[in-house]
């Protein structure tokens, strides 16, 4: 019988997606995108609670696509449907009401990468290492990466990223601001829990409309319209005033 795919390890706080193909590099099938899609559209459907994303093993997070099955696409149409579920895939992560944690646990290349950067946030343990090799390969980044990380990490740092291919170590990825937190190996997993049970304790109402609005300042979505009528709508919540009065409590002499 066949592995799956994807593990998925449903808690109270958060759900744990592992990417199981560790013989492969933890490689992006187009079914294992399916998977991880389904599962998304599942918990959305249910209550959401933050994500965190892994891959199985100890050597890679994710090593992107799947090279030996994009070797078969010979048509664009073919291109723009594998290469569109990814994206598709990255959009829905990106969008998600709740954090997205990547738990970068590993090698996290091409592909791989663009997924941690889709995520909200990046927890790289110290041995692993961050890389875009598509220009090595004669292509760039097909999953909106370099959108993705030119903003995140600055036109500078993004060349020398792209043009190069060269790999970045774990703790370059937190100086240059594509990571987070750089913990020890093995703990990736363990600190991205713990901050999805610290995320779950805020008020969720404010926390989705919040990421909603970084997204669209982000993208160009955003307006200051829309913004100060979601204030509004926040500041005359049952959340708000529940925190503003617990807040005032713990802050009495």
């Amino acid at each position: 019988m066949d592995e799956p795919l994807i593990h998925l390890d449903r808690r109270s706080c958060y759900t744990v997606i592992t990417i199981n193909r560790p013989r492969h590099g933890n490689a992006l099938s187009f079914e294992a995108i399916g998977s991880i899609k389904q599962s998304i559209i599942d918990l959305q459907s249910d209550q959401p609670t933050p994500i965190v994303f892994t891959g199985a093993g100890e050597k890679f997070f994710c090593a992107g696509g799947d090279i030996k099955s994009y070797t078969k696409i010979d048509s664009e149409v073919e291109l723009e449907e594998i290469f569109g579920a990814a994206r598709d895939l990255l959009d829905m992560i990106e969008a998600y009401p709740c954090a997205v944690i990547a738990a970068i646990n590993g090698w996290a290349l091409g592909g791989g990468a663009e997924l941690a950067l889709a995520c909200d946030f990046r927890v790289i343990e110290e041995h692993a290492s961050v890389g875009f090799p598509q220009v090595r390969l004669g292509i760039i980044p097909g999953w909106d990466g370099i959108e993705r990380l030119s903003r995140l990490v600055g036109f500078g740092n993004a060349k020398q990223l792209f043009l190069t291919g060269e790999p970045m170590a774990s703790s370059d990825t937190v100086k240059t601001g594509f990571a987070h937190w750089s913990v020890p190996k093995g703990e990736s997993l363990k600190k991205s829990t713990e901050l999805c049970e610290a995320f779950v304790k805020l008020p969720q109402a404010a926390f989705r409309v919040a990421k909603e609005q970084v997204l669209k300042a982000y993208s160009g979505g955003y307006t200051k319209t829309e913004a100060r009528g979601n204030f509004a709508r926040l500041w005359f919540s049952a959340e708000h005033r529940d925190a503003e009065r617990d807040f005032s409590n713990k802050s009495l002499p």
